[in-house]
């Protein structure tokens, strides 16, 4: 169970980091919806996030020998967390809109930090630990996803092109696999 547990957690972690890549990848633009966006975009790719990052993480997990070779690989995961949350939380956004998706954001990878700070540091054969360090993560991957959303919706909205398909068919992964 704690295996399962344990993928079931670096899966969902590698689905934000491929979503989070390609919105990153963005062009600049000019209202302050569009500017923040921009802003967010950019505060995720300086923290390290890019579209290739799952398949690092996949390939990496794959040849994991051991719980020390899968600790690593979450302690890279958690670094990557705390840098993105206080990057965001350092954006000075000037729409209503950007503000909500960075808190959505930043808070997610607060509590998704949490959830990897719990695994790391435990007992991989305990199940209750690691239920909690999933249900910690889970809870940060909700509120990533609905900034993730609104990101969507709001880029949209303001005409960012935003490759809608190949965005909602990762959301909709992401949505699977909090379930």
């Amino acid at each position: 169970m704690q295996n399962k547990i344990l993928s079931q957690i670096t899966r969902t972690i590698s689905r934000f980091l491929l979503i989070i890549g390609s919105i990153a990848a963005l062009a600049a633009c000019g209202n302050p919806q569009q500017s923040d966006l921009i802003s967010i975009a950019g505060a995720l790719k300086d923290a390290g996030f890019h579209p290739n990052l799952e398949a690092e993480y996949q390939q990496r997990i794959g040849q994991a020998k051991n719980e020390e070779d899968v600790r690593g690989v979450l302690r890279d995961q958690l670094a990557l967390t705390e840098k993105a949350a206080p990057k965001l939380k350092a954006l000075k956004l000037k729409s209503d809109e950007g503000r909500s998706i960075q808190n959505k954001l930043a808070g997610g990878f607060e509590k998704m930090g949490n959830g990897l700070r719990t695994a790391i540091n435990a007992d991989f054969n305990s199940q209750s630990t690691m239920l909690s360090a999933q249900n910690d993560m889970r809870a940060g991957g909700q509120d990533i996803l609905a900034g993730m959303q609104e990101f969507a919706t709001v880029a949209k909205t303001h005409g960012l092109n935003l490759d809608e398909t190949l965005f909602q068919d990762k959301i909709q992964g992401l949505k699977d696999s909090l379930k």
